[in-house]
């Protein structure tokens, strides 16, 4: 476990722990324009650590509310940055209808294809296992490939 990477505003905050190579950020209250950079900020230190190899990421977010119109620039930098930095698997613990709606908007414009709905999980622990999983399948398929 690496260390954790935390940071509050009165709007809202977040922390970051990483397990597995699995990043886990968890999200709570409003994510304006100064969180998101700070958040860009740190997801872009804990990717660079793994040095290329695959990595999942867990969006905790059943406190969140939204991300304001100009955090969510700095949300679609994240994502693009991440799947250039072999991110291979997301998912989501969110149940705000706006957060949902912005994410699904955010993963559109950054060209992730699959459905959000496939992404949502209702805990933690599960969308932990699902990315541990896929992880793994990921792992195998790429050493079969190099035989």
């Amino acid at each position: 476990m690496t260390p954790k990477f935390s940071y509050s505003t009165a709007s809202g905050s977040y922390s970051f722990k990483v397990s597995s190579n699995i990043v886990m950020c968890t999200f709570n209250g409003a994510c304006c324009d100064q969180i998101a950079q700070r958040y860009l900020a740190t997801l872009s230190k804990i990717v660079s650590d793994f040095n290329g190899k695959p990595w999942a990421y867990l969006g905790n977010a059943q406190l969140h509310l939204a991300a304001t119109p100009q955090a969510e620039q700095f949300l679609l930098e994240c994502f693009v940055m991440s799947v250039k930095n072999n991110c291979i698997g997301d998912a989501y613990c969110l149940t705000s209808a706006v957060g949902i709606s912005q994410l699904k908007t955010i993963r559109q414009k950054a060209g992730l294809t699959a459905a959000l709905e496939e992404r949502m999980f209702s805990s933690q622990q599960s969308a932990f296992s699902q990315l541990s999983k896929e992880l793994k399948q990921y792992s195998a398929v790429a050493n079969s490939q190099k035989k």
